[in-house]
């Protein structure tokens, strides 16, 4: 397994692709910097006597548009290997192909959560640094308060970047797997919004967008197009199973599909 673990690690180091993704990832520092500089120029520039006004949480900004970067990460470190032909290889060298797929899932899901919680780290300073002490509705707390909602979207992002291999290994498909996964990150959330009450926010609480929030904390999920109804167990269960029902079902289709 070590082996195979190696290998891996050495695949994604060298991928472009992944190269690209995780800039994608850290792109969010910049993004979240520019929108606290515009939220603090816009306060400055109000009268004293009408200083009010919120902004968007930033590291919670931040990890939203992590999470699909570093799950197309864990979907092409898959399917650009079925494009490339280069899975034969693989496999010649590995024939133990569930054992590929376990070292796959093991190098993705620790890069994706050490790279988001690195960033979202420094979104969370970078902001704080900008607005200062002005007293806007939503500019992050004291670390103290603010860690435990970081470290659920740092495993959110692992949950992401699991979540895209899997999608991957199933669909062999580069194509068909990133569309799967930007549907489960955005157009599915906004579309069960239109299903009939109570529903809509039933379906919207176990999507995989919306578990980091109701892992945090109720209040920092509400409001949301996700709904609030798992409790903290609840919604990290749901998260393993995100991450790991795709991985469980492509397993024996690996086993008997040809390269």
């Amino acid at each position: 397994m070590r082996d195979a673990v190696a290998a891996e690690w050495i695949k994604l180091r060298t991928s472009p692709a992944a190269r690209y993704c995780l800039m994608a990832a850290a792109a969010m520092l910049p993004v979240a910097v520019l929108i606290a500089w515009a939220a603090a120029q816009a306060w400055d520039a109000l009268p004293a006597g009408e200083k009010a006004g919120s902004i968007s949480s930033l590291p919670r900004f931040a990890g939203w548009g992590m999470t699909l970067a570093l799950g197309v990460m864990g979907a092409l470190s898959v399917s650009r290997e079925y494009a490339s032909g280069m899975i034969r290889t693989t496999f010649a060298a590995l024939p133990r192909r569930g054992r590929v797929l376990a070292a796959k899932a093991v190098v993705c899901g620790a890069v994706a959560p050490v790279t988001a919680l690195a960033v979202l780290v420094a979104v969370w300073w970078a902001t704080r640094a900008v607005l200062g002490d002005r007293a806007m509705e939503g500019v992050p707390g004291p670390f103290s308060e603010e860690w435990w909602p970081i470290a659920a979207m740092a495993a959110e992002a692992a949950v992401f970047a699991l979540l895209g291999l899997g999608l991957a290994a199933l669909a062999r498909s580069a194509v068909a797997s990133v569309a799967a996964l930007g549907a489960l990150w955005y157009l599915l959330p906004m579309v069960v919004q239109f299903l009939p009450e109570p529903w809509n926010e039933r379906a919207g609480s176990v999507l995989p967008g919306g578990l980091a929030a109701q892992i945090a904390s109720p209040a920092s999920a509400a409001g949301s197009v996700y709904g609030d109804l798992l409790p903290p167990w609840g919604a990290a269960l749901a998260m393993a199973l995100w991450a790991l029902v795709p991985l469980v079902a492509a397993w024996p289709l690996l086993r008997v599909r040809d390269a």
